[in-house]
């Protein structure tokens, strides 16, 4: 057995994803057709469902408190990473 490369950085494409999915049952580049995407679209959200269902957590929650005072015109908002979002 060989050792562990020691990185950590290993992050392929959604579309890298898919062609390698593809290539393992013989559907290769032009063989690739738009009935192929739409199954790899729902078999992804099937085994998300699944994953779901057995409760595994995709995803982390934090709590960000913000104080709201009166004395401010416009509070910040509640999503910083989605800056056309505002609760006001």
């Amino acid at each position: 057995m060989s050792a562990p490369s020691g990185t950590y950085d290993f992050a392929p494409s959604v579309g890298e994803c898919v062609l390698n999915a593809l290539s393992r049952i013989r559907i290769r580049g032009p063989m690739v057709k738009a009935e192929h995407l739409f199954t790899v679209q729902m078999e992804a959200n099937l085994m998300q469902q699944q994953w779901n269902n057995m409760g595994c957590n995709l995803w982390t929650q934090d709590n960000n408190p913000i104080v709201i005072t009166a004395s401010l015109a416009k509070h910040p908002t509640m999503c910083p990473a989605s800056p056309s979002w505002s609760p006001m």
